[in-house]
């Protein structure tokens, strides 16, 4: 079972990674970060249950760049001024 959810994570950001080089999702959006959230999440969660610390290192990079990504684009978003 661990295995079939951690294949969710892997194709998560593997889908992300695909329609972003196909040019379907920009990089930029917030789809495209929570897409990394989850799919990394999901991967860390895989990569302690097996006992894998560089990939648990590697999985906690990406979600907290992610996190950082979405985290500007909100805070951007709260500050822009009315109509702008």
């Amino acid at each position: 079972m661990s295995d079939a959810i951690g294949s969710v994570g892997f194709l998560l950001l593997l889908g992300a990674f695909g329609l972003n080089a196909a040019g379907k999702m920009d990089r930029s959006s917030t789809a495209y970060d929570i897409l990394n959230i989850v799919g990394a999440g999901i991967l860390g969660w895989y990569a302690i249950t097996h006992a894998a610390p560089v990939f648990v290192v590697l999985e906690a990079t990406w979600v907290a760049i992610a996190v950082a990504a979405l985290s500007a684009k909100v805070n951007r978003s709260r500050t822009k001024p009315p109509g702008g």
